[in-house]
Protein backbone atom coordinates (compact mmCIF):
# COMPACT_ATOMS: atom_id res chain seq x y z
CA UNK A 1 0.00 0.00 0.00
CA UNK A 2 1.33 3.10 -0.92
CA UNK A 3 1.77 5.92 2.13
CA UNK A 4 0.52 9.32 2.25
CA UNK A 5 2.68 11.76 2.13
CA UNK A 6 2.23 14.40 5.54
CA UNK A 7 0.74 17.48 4.95
CA UNK A 8 1.44 18.39 8.45
CA UNK A 9 5.01 18.27 10.34
CA UNK A 10 7.50 15.70 9.49
CA UNK A 11 8.11 12.21 11.24
CA UNK A 12 10.39 13.42 14.04
CA UNK A 13 8.11 16.35 14.96
CA UNK A 14 5.32 13.69 15.21
CA UNK A 15 7.75 11.20 17.38
CA UNK A 16 8.42 14.32 19.68
CA UNK A 17 4.88 15.47 19.76
CA UNK A 18 4.32 11.79 20.95
CA UNK A 19 6.91 11.54 23.48
CA UNK A 20 6.10 14.78 25.42
CA UNK A 21 2.22 13.61 25.32
CA UNK A 22 2.24 10.16 26.77
CA UNK A 23 2.91 9.64 30.41
CA UNK A 24 3.78 6.06 31.04
CA UNK A 25 6.54 4.39 28.78
CA UNK A 26 7.20 0.99 29.66
CA UNK A 27 10.13 -0.90 27.61
CA UNK A 28 7.33 -2.23 25.17
CA UNK A 29 6.45 0.78 24.33
CA UNK A 30 10.05 2.38 24.08
CA UNK A 31 11.63 -0.51 21.86
CA UNK A 32 8.37 0.12 19.42
CA UNK A 33 9.36 3.46 19.67
CA UNK A 34 12.68 3.02 18.90
CA UNK A 35 12.50 0.44 16.04
CA UNK A 36 10.35 2.89 14.12
CA UNK A 37 12.99 5.65 14.33
CA UNK A 38 15.64 2.49 13.07
CA UNK A 39 13.32 1.87 10.20
CA UNK A 40 12.95 5.70 9.52
CA UNK A 41 16.39 6.30 9.26
CA UNK A 42 17.34 2.94 7.16
CA UNK A 43 14.71 4.16 4.72
CA UNK A 44 15.78 8.14 4.47
CA UNK A 45 19.55 7.93 4.78
CA UNK A 46 19.95 4.25 4.52
CA UNK A 47 21.40 3.48 8.07
CA UNK A 48 22.73 0.08 8.65
CA UNK A 49 23.89 0.96 12.15
CA UNK A 50 21.77 2.82 15.58
CA UNK A 51 23.17 3.38 18.61
CA UNK A 52 21.81 4.80 21.99
CA UNK A 53 24.67 5.39 24.47
CA UNK A 54 24.06 6.86 27.75
CA UNK A 55 26.14 8.58 30.68
CA UNK A 56 27.66 5.77 33.06
CA UNK A 57 30.96 5.55 35.21
CA UNK A 58 33.44 3.57 33.68
CA UNK A 59 36.99 2.30 35.32
CA UNK A 60 35.79 5.09 38.31
CA UNK A 61 35.54 7.88 35.78
CA UNK A 62 32.68 9.80 33.43
CA UNK A 63 31.81 7.39 30.69
CA UNK A 64 29.42 6.15 28.17
CA UNK A 65 28.05 2.48 28.18
CA UNK A 66 25.43 1.12 25.12
CA UNK A 67 21.97 1.10 26.04
CA UNK A 68 21.25 -0.75 23.39
CA UNK A 69 22.35 -1.14 19.49
CA UNK A 70 21.28 -2.60 16.36
CA UNK A 71 24.59 -4.99 16.33
CA UNK A 72 23.75 -6.42 19.82
CA UNK A 73 26.76 -5.74 21.36
CA UNK A 74 28.10 -3.60 24.95
CA UNK A 75 30.52 -1.21 24.13
CA UNK A 76 31.50 1.58 27.24
CA UNK A 77 34.09 3.81 27.58
CA UNK A 78 35.62 6.57 29.59
CA UNK A 79 34.91 10.31 28.06
CA UNK A 80 38.45 11.66 28.75
CA UNK A 81 41.75 10.00 27.39
CA UNK A 82 44.53 10.39 30.14
CA UNK A 83 45.41 13.70 28.31
CA UNK A 84 42.76 15.11 28.63
CA UNK A 85 41.31 14.51 25.10
CA UNK A 86 38.25 12.52 24.12
CA UNK A 87 38.38 8.91 23.87
CA UNK A 88 36.29 8.79 20.51
CA UNK A 89 34.08 10.65 18.71
CA UNK A 90 30.49 9.56 20.77
CA UNK A 91 32.42 11.29 23.50
CA UNK A 92 33.33 14.41 21.87
CA UNK A 93 29.87 14.59 21.21
CA UNK A 94 28.74 13.93 24.62
CA UNK A 95 31.20 15.74 26.00
CA UNK A 96 31.00 19.24 24.34
CA UNK A 97 26.90 18.88 23.31
CA UNK A 98 27.54 19.12 19.52
CA UNK A 99 26.23 17.36 16.62
CA UNK A 100 28.27 15.49 14.27
CA UNK A 101 28.07 14.66 11.13
CA UNK A 102 31.49 12.63 10.15
CA UNK A 103 33.30 11.40 6.85
CA UNK A 104 36.59 10.75 5.97
CA UNK A 105 38.56 13.66 4.44
CA UNK A 106 39.87 11.30 1.57
CA UNK A 107 36.23 10.10 0.29
CA UNK A 108 37.26 6.04 2.44
CA UNK A 109 35.41 3.84 4.52
CA UNK A 110 35.58 5.34 7.75
CA UNK A 111 36.93 2.57 9.51
CA UNK A 112 39.98 3.05 6.55
CA UNK A 113 40.40 6.71 6.99
CA UNK A 114 43.38 8.68 8.23
CA UNK A 115 41.55 11.98 8.84
CA UNK A 116 37.87 13.05 9.36
CA UNK A 117 36.26 16.11 8.81
CA UNK A 118 32.67 17.44 10.79
CA UNK A 119 30.43 19.03 8.51
CA UNK A 120 27.87 19.29 11.36
CA UNK A 121 29.49 21.47 14.07
CA UNK A 122 32.55 21.78 12.63
CA UNK A 123 35.30 20.38 15.61
CA UNK A 124 38.56 19.67 14.46
CA UNK A 125 41.16 17.34 15.92
CA UNK A 126 38.43 14.27 15.63
CA UNK A 127 39.15 10.74 17.65
CA UNK A 128 39.78 7.78 15.89
CA UNK A 129 36.20 6.06 14.33
CA UNK A 130 35.70 2.87 16.06
CA UNK A 131 33.88 0.86 13.87
CA UNK A 132 30.80 -0.70 15.19
CA UNK A 133 30.91 -3.97 12.76
CA UNK A 134 32.09 -5.60 10.05
CA UNK A 135 31.29 -3.59 6.89
CA UNK A 136 32.46 -0.39 4.98
CA UNK A 137 30.35 2.32 6.50
CA UNK A 138 30.56 6.36 4.83
CA UNK A 139 28.82 8.15 7.00
CA UNK A 140 28.54 8.59 11.03
CA UNK A 141 25.93 10.71 12.31
CA UNK A 142 25.97 11.34 16.23
CA UNK A 143 23.68 13.74 18.12
CA UNK A 144 23.38 14.26 21.53
CA UNK A 145 20.12 13.82 24.18
CA UNK A 146 19.67 16.85 26.06
CA UNK A 147 17.41 16.79 28.53
CA UNK A 148 16.11 19.37 30.91
CA UNK A 149 18.23 19.69 34.13
CA UNK A 150 21.48 17.61 32.43
CA UNK A 151 23.80 19.23 29.65
CA UNK A 152 23.76 16.00 28.21
CA UNK A 153 22.04 12.40 29.04
CA UNK A 154 23.65 10.85 26.32
CA UNK A 155 23.94 10.22 22.76
CA UNK A 156 22.02 8.82 19.66
CA UNK A 157 24.60 7.62 16.64
CA UNK A 158 23.63 5.74 13.82
CA UNK A 159 25.79 5.08 10.34
CA UNK A 160 25.06 4.90 6.93
CA UNK A 161 26.96 2.95 4.24
CA UNK A 162 26.33 5.68 1.81
CA UNK A 163 28.65 8.42 1.89
CA UNK A 164 25.79 11.58 2.81
CA UNK A 165 25.99 15.47 2.17
CA UNK A 166 24.76 17.04 5.09
CA UNK A 167 23.74 19.66 3.13
CA UNK A 168 21.48 17.51 1.36
CA UNK A 169 19.47 17.03 4.97
CA UNK A 170 17.35 18.40 7.20
CA UNK A 171 19.27 18.80 10.43
CA UNK A 172 16.58 19.82 12.83
CA UNK A 173 14.17 16.62 11.98
CA UNK A 174 17.50 14.43 13.70
CA UNK A 175 17.94 16.40 16.78
CA UNK A 176 14.18 16.25 16.83
CA UNK A 177 14.42 11.91 17.15
CA UNK A 178 17.17 12.28 19.72
CA UNK A 179 15.26 14.87 21.72
CA UNK A 180 12.26 12.30 21.01
CA UNK A 181 14.18 9.28 22.25
CA UNK A 182 15.57 11.17 25.36
CA UNK A 183 11.86 11.95 26.58
CA UNK A 184 10.95 8.53 26.26
CA UNK A 185 13.80 7.29 27.71
CA UNK A 186 13.17 9.23 31.07
CA UNK A 187 9.88 8.38 31.11
CA UNK A 188 10.85 4.29 30.64
CA UNK A 189 13.71 5.38 33.80
CA UNK A 190 10.70 6.48 35.83
CA UNK A 191 8.53 3.82 34.83
CA UNK A 192 10.86 1.00 36.12
CA UNK A 193 11.20 3.03 39.00
CA UNK A 194 7.60 3.41 39.85
CA UNK A 195 7.00 -0.57 38.70
CA UNK A 196 10.08 -1.40 41.01
CA UNK A 197 8.18 0.48 43.95
CA UNK A 198 5.24 -1.37 43.13
CA UNK A 199 6.58 -4.85 43.03
CA UNK A 200 8.42 -3.69 46.78
CA UNK A 201 5.05 -2.74 47.80
CA UNK A 202 3.32 -5.90 47.05
CA UNK A 203 5.92 -7.81 48.39
CA UNK A 204 5.49 -5.86 51.98
CA UNK A 205 1.87 -6.42 52.11
CA UNK A 206 2.69 -10.55 51.07
CA UNK A 207 4.73 -10.05 54.17
CA UNK A 208 2.16 -8.15 56.54
CA UNK A 209 -0.57 -10.56 55.66
CA UNK A 210 1.67 -13.68 56.29
CA UNK A 211 3.00 -12.21 59.73
CA UNK A 212 -0.33 -10.21 60.94
CA UNK A 213 -3.51 -11.73 61.86
CA UNK A 214 -6.03 -9.48 60.63
CA UNK A 215 -9.84 -9.18 62.05
CA UNK A 216 -12.20 -11.68 59.67
CA UNK A 217 -13.83 -9.49 57.03
CA UNK A 218 -16.94 -12.53 57.89
CA UNK A 219 -18.25 -12.69 61.48
CA UNK A 220 -16.83 -15.93 63.36
CA UNK A 221 -19.18 -18.69 63.43
CA UNK A 222 -19.98 -20.63 66.61
CA UNK A 223 -21.99 -23.78 66.38
CA UNK A 224 -24.05 -24.72 69.48
CA UNK A 225 -24.82 -28.71 70.58
CA UNK A 226 -27.29 -29.53 72.97
CA UNK A 227 -30.19 -32.23 73.19
CA UNK A 228 -33.26 -31.93 71.74
CA UNK A 229 -34.50 -33.25 75.86
CA UNK A 230 -32.53 -30.58 77.09
CA UNK A 231 -34.00 -28.10 79.52
CA UNK A 232 -35.63 -25.67 78.08
CA UNK A 233 -34.96 -22.84 80.19
CA UNK A 234 -31.45 -23.41 80.04
CA UNK A 235 -31.25 -23.61 76.26
CA UNK A 236 -33.58 -20.51 75.51
CA UNK A 237 -31.21 -18.48 77.71
CA UNK A 238 -28.39 -19.99 75.86
CA UNK A 239 -29.66 -19.42 72.48
CA UNK A 240 -30.70 -15.64 74.24
CA UNK A 241 -27.19 -14.45 75.35
CA UNK A 242 -25.68 -15.64 72.34
CA UNK A 243 -27.69 -13.47 69.73
CA UNK A 244 -26.61 -10.36 71.98
CA UNK A 245 -23.45 -11.36 69.89
CA UNK A 246 -24.88 -11.48 66.41
CA UNK A 247 -22.58 -8.42 65.82
CA UNK A 248 -19.35 -10.28 66.13
CA UNK A 249 -20.82 -13.85 65.52
CA UNK A 250 -22.78 -16.51 63.11
CA UNK A 251 -24.98 -18.54 65.36
CA UNK A 252 -25.37 -22.11 64.05
CA UNK A 253 -27.64 -24.10 66.12
CA UNK A 254 -27.19 -27.88 65.62
CA UNK A 255 -30.88 -28.75 65.18
CA UNK A 256 -31.17 -25.87 62.11
CA UNK A 257 -29.00 -27.85 60.19
CA UNK A 258 -31.80 -29.23 57.48
CA UNK A 259 -29.89 -29.92 54.04
CA UNK A 260 -30.15 -32.78 52.49
CA UNK A 261 -27.70 -35.47 53.13
CA UNK A 262 -26.21 -37.71 56.40
CA UNK A 263 -26.82 -35.76 59.30
CA UNK A 264 -23.38 -36.79 61.19
CA UNK A 265 -21.80 -35.30 57.81
CA UNK A 266 -23.24 -32.47 57.95
CA UNK A 267 -22.19 -31.49 61.66
CA UNK A 268 -19.32 -32.44 61.12
CA UNK A 269 -18.36 -30.16 58.20
CA UNK A 270 -20.17 -27.82 60.42
CA UNK A 271 -18.09 -27.60 63.52
CA UNK A 272 -14.92 -28.19 61.14
CA UNK A 273 -15.93 -24.92 59.68
CA UNK A 274 -16.99 -22.72 63.10
CA UNK A 275 -14.20 -20.71 64.72
CA UNK A 276 -16.16 -21.88 68.31
CA UNK A 277 -18.33 -24.09 69.72
CA UNK A 278 -20.35 -24.05 72.63
CA UNK A 279 -22.25 -27.73 74.11
CA UNK A 280 -24.74 -28.31 76.43
CA UNK A 281 -24.49 -31.61 77.61
CA UNK A 282 -26.77 -32.64 80.12
CA UNK A 283 -30.41 -33.48 79.31
CA UNK A 284 -32.74 -35.19 81.87
CA UNK A 285 -31.98 -38.92 82.89
CA UNK A 286 -35.65 -39.43 84.52
CA UNK A 287 -34.48 -39.94 87.77
CA UNK A 288 -33.93 -36.40 88.95
CA UNK A 289 -30.72 -36.27 88.04
CA UNK A 290 -28.70 -35.63 84.56
CA UNK A 291 -26.51 -37.39 81.94
CA UNK A 292 -24.99 -36.17 78.56
CA UNK A 293 -26.43 -36.95 75.22
CA UNK A 294 -24.38 -39.21 73.20
CA UNK A 295 -24.93 -37.15 70.39
CA UNK A 296 -23.47 -34.09 72.18
CA UNK A 297 -21.03 -35.49 73.69
CA UNK A 298 -19.51 -37.11 69.97
CA UNK A 299 -19.41 -32.86 68.96
CA UNK A 300 -17.86 -31.92 71.89
CA UNK A 301 -15.12 -34.48 71.53
CA UNK A 302 -14.80 -33.01 68.21
CA UNK A 303 -14.53 -29.53 69.56
CA UNK A 304 -12.43 -30.83 72.37
CA UNK A 305 -9.70 -32.34 70.12
CA UNK A 306 -9.71 -29.65 67.99
CA UNK A 307 -8.87 -27.29 70.99
CA UNK A 308 -6.17 -29.18 72.13
CA UNK A 309 -4.03 -28.72 68.35
CA UNK A 310 -4.83 -25.21 68.84
CA UNK A 311 -2.35 -25.31 71.17
CA UNK A 312 -4.79 -25.00 74.27
CA UNK A 313 -6.53 -21.78 72.94
CA UNK A 314 -9.98 -21.33 74.33
CA UNK A 315 -12.54 -22.02 71.46
CA UNK A 316 -15.48 -24.00 72.74
CA UNK A 317 -17.50 -24.00 76.20
CA UNK A 318 -18.39 -26.81 77.70
CA UNK A 319 -21.96 -26.39 79.76
CA UNK A 320 -23.28 -29.13 82.07
CA UNK A 321 -25.73 -29.71 85.10
CA UNK A 322 -24.21 -30.54 88.36
CA UNK A 323 -26.15 -33.63 88.91
CA UNK A 324 -24.21 -35.27 85.98
CA UNK A 325 -21.92 -38.40 86.29
CA UNK A 326 -18.30 -37.84 85.57
CA UNK A 327 -17.61 -37.08 81.45
CA UNK A 328 -16.07 -39.29 79.49
CA UNK A 329 -12.79 -37.91 78.62
CA UNK A 330 -10.80 -34.96 80.35
CA UNK A 331 -12.69 -31.35 80.25
CA UNK A 332 -11.32 -30.35 83.15
CA UNK A 333 -8.60 -27.94 80.82
CA UNK A 334 -11.72 -26.39 79.39
CA UNK A 335 -13.28 -25.17 82.16
CA UNK A 336 -16.57 -26.42 82.57
CA UNK A 337 -19.60 -23.57 83.33
CA UNK A 338 -22.23 -25.27 85.58
CA UNK A 339 -25.18 -24.01 85.32
CA UNK A 340 -26.46 -22.74 88.55
CA UNK A 341 -29.60 -23.46 89.93
CA UNK A 342 -32.42 -22.92 92.58
CA UNK A 343 -34.19 -25.87 93.35
CA UNK A 344 -35.24 -26.81 90.33
CA UNK A 345 -35.41 -23.76 88.70
CA UNK A 346 -32.26 -22.07 86.66
CA UNK A 347 -30.97 -19.19 88.78
CA UNK A 348 -31.48 -16.89 85.25
CA UNK A 349 -29.17 -13.61 86.68
CA UNK A 350 -25.98 -15.89 87.68
CA UNK A 351 -26.44 -18.15 84.51
CA UNK A 352 -26.59 -15.08 82.55
CA UNK A 353 -23.83 -13.37 83.66
CA UNK A 354 -21.60 -16.30 83.79
CA UNK A 355 -22.29 -16.83 80.23
CA UNK A 356 -21.91 -13.34 79.19
CA UNK A 357 -18.46 -13.57 80.99
CA UNK A 358 -17.35 -16.79 79.05
CA UNK A 359 -18.84 -15.47 75.50
CA UNK A 360 -16.96 -12.59 75.61
CA UNK A 361 -13.49 -14.03 76.94
CA UNK A 362 -14.31 -16.75 74.29
CA UNK A 363 -14.20 -14.40 71.37
CA UNK A 364 -11.57 -12.56 72.69
CA UNK A 365 -9.11 -14.83 73.50
CA UNK A 366 -9.98 -17.75 70.37
CA UNK A 367 -8.65 -17.95 67.09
Amino acid sequence: MARKRSQVGTFGSHLQHFARSVDIVDRGTFDQARLLVCEYLHDELDAVYFELALEQEVNDAPGLKTFWNSANRDFSIEIRRPDGGYQSQLALSFGTGKPLWILSADDQPLRHAQSYQDLWSHLSDLPQYRSPMDADLYTSIIVPMIRPGKPVAGVMCFDSWRRLDIADYDQQEVIMLADALGVLLDLRRLNNVQAQGTRDAVSNLRQIRAAVAFPHITKSRVFVAFSARADQQAVGLLLDELDKFGDRLTILPWHHIDDSGTISAQLAQAITASQFGVCYLSEPDGQGGYRDNPNVLFEAGMLHGRSLSAQERATWLPIREEKSPPPPFDLAGDRIEWVPRIQDRVNEPLFRARLQARLLRLTQDGP
